[in-house]
């Protein structure tokens, strides 16, 4: 594939990959919302949704790095040690528009990142609490039991 070429595709796979992690941004927001309300069932939908976006996502990875290395070829650098911001380094104007969606696409990933990290503190203190409740209400080793699964509770007793 001859340079032009692999610069618009590289140029529409990182348009494809800002789409989606703004998807995943706004399914993390909702999960943070779920979170707060304690909507298990959106909970367990978007967790749903959010796997798949992550799997979408490692074809997507598999994609730009053939790519990469494609454009590597091209410039003549050892494609297992390129990577795409020095490729675009190198291509100096040519490279300029890569630049920017590239430098976009990284502050959007560094936002998704952080709002990743937050739900995550956010399930585990909910964790921690419940198992606190647990604990103070039917002991420890019920405790253990119930987030080990297997053990069902009566909420009514």
């Amino acid at each position: 594939m001859e340079r032009a070429a692999l610069l618009q595709h590289l140029a529409a796979d990182l348009r494809e990959e800002h789409g989606q992690q703004e998807a995943i941004e706004g399914l993390l927001e909702r999960q943070e919302q779920a979170l707060s309300r304690r909507d298990a069932d959106t909970l367990e939908a978007l967790n749903s949704e959010l796997e798949r976006a992550f799997r979408a996502a490692e074809h997507r990875q598999t994609r730009r790095e053939r790519l990469v290395r494609s454009l590597a070829a091209d410039q003549g650098v050892a494609p297992g040690i390129a990577t795409l911001g020095a490729l675009i380094e190198r291509l100096g104007d040519e490279g300029k528009a890569l630049a920017e969606q590239r430098r976009e696409l990284r502050g959007l990933c560094a936002r998704v990142l952080q709002r990743s990290r937050k739900n995550g503190a956010l399930i585990a203190a909910h964790r921690r609490v419940t198992g606190d409740v647990l604990a103070a209400l039917l002991g420890d080793r019920t405790e253990r039991e119930a987030l080990g699964g297997g053990v069902l509770v009566d909420a009514k007793v």
